[in-house]
């Protein structure tokens, strides 16, 4: 994630959905953890610069419905980029009544081996254990040839299996598509079947969220949150059920 993205209406769908999650989950949580996998910004890259908020609210985008958080968001519209920080949104939920629990790596992220473990490996535990935990990689989860945007696999299974992820919590992963929509591996289905039967030997499939250009993946160890998550998702699609390209799937919880 660049700081440079900040405040784009990608975030109108991302913090609109975690601000949701948090207020749906029985009783309200207060608090959640952002693992920001920061990667250098690029004045060159003109991505990012997705802000056309007017026709956003249009379309019934995701998000659009949060007057507060379209408001906050907007004000990064003109801001030049060298001034977006992505830890901002922590000023958005402090007015919300919600810590955000930041994980406290600042520098840029790196592709190596050595940085990626120290990275994950240092998360300290009370940032494991709070209702939702949000990864938030460049791209997302790995691909044939991974860089410092993506999220590999083995460091979901670090922060789902080897960490104290605390039995109610949350984790949720952010997740380009890909630019071929030919690659099924690489679309929410098929992410969520690798994570299921190659990666995490998971019982059921993860629960995913999708505008058609972002998803969001959701692993949860015990199974009554779970099926609380997926209510709340369905809800989630119901709210702008007039944006026809909004869609929940593996929201079974038999």
């Amino acid at each position: 994630m660049k700081n440079q993205y900040f405040g784009d209406i990608r975030d109108l769908f991302k913090y609109d959905l975690i601000e949701f999650i948090l207020n749906e989950l029985k009783p309200k949580r207060k608090s959640f953890t952002f693992i920001p996998m920061r990667t250098q910004d690029d004045p060159e890259n003109e991505e990012g610069n997705k802000r056309t908020f007017y026709k956003a609210w249009e379309s019934y985008r995701p998000g659009t419905d949060n007057r507060k958080l379209l408001l906050f968001l907007k004000q990064y519209e003109d801001e030049k980029f060298k001034k977006r920080n992505i830890e901002d949104i922590a000023k958005y939920f402090e007015r919300r009544q919600v810590q955000v629990k930041i994980h406290p790596k600042r520098e840029p992220f790196k592709r190596e081996d050595e940085f990626r473990k120290s990275y994950f490996d240092n998360i300290e535990d009370d940032l494991l254990s709070t209702p939702l935990i949000f990864v938030d990689p460049d791209i997302g989860l790995q691909v044939e040839k991974s860089n410092e945007k993506h999220l590999l696999y083995r460091d979901v299974k670090s922060l789902y299996h080897n960490h104290h992820l605390g039995k109610d919590s949350i984790l949720m992963i952010y997740q380009h598509f890909p630019q071929n929509r030919n690659q099924k591996e690489y679309l929410p289905t098929g992410r969520a079947e690798s994570l299921k039967e190659d990666e995490l030997k998971l019982k059921y499939l993860p629960p995913y969220i999708s505008d058609n250009e972002i998803f969001f993946i959701f692993l949860v160890i015990d199974r009554k949150r779970r099926k609380e998550l997926c209510n709340i998702l369905i809800e989630y699609r119901n709210r702008y059920k007039e944006f026809s390209k909004l869609e929940v799937g593996n929201v079974n919880y038999k």
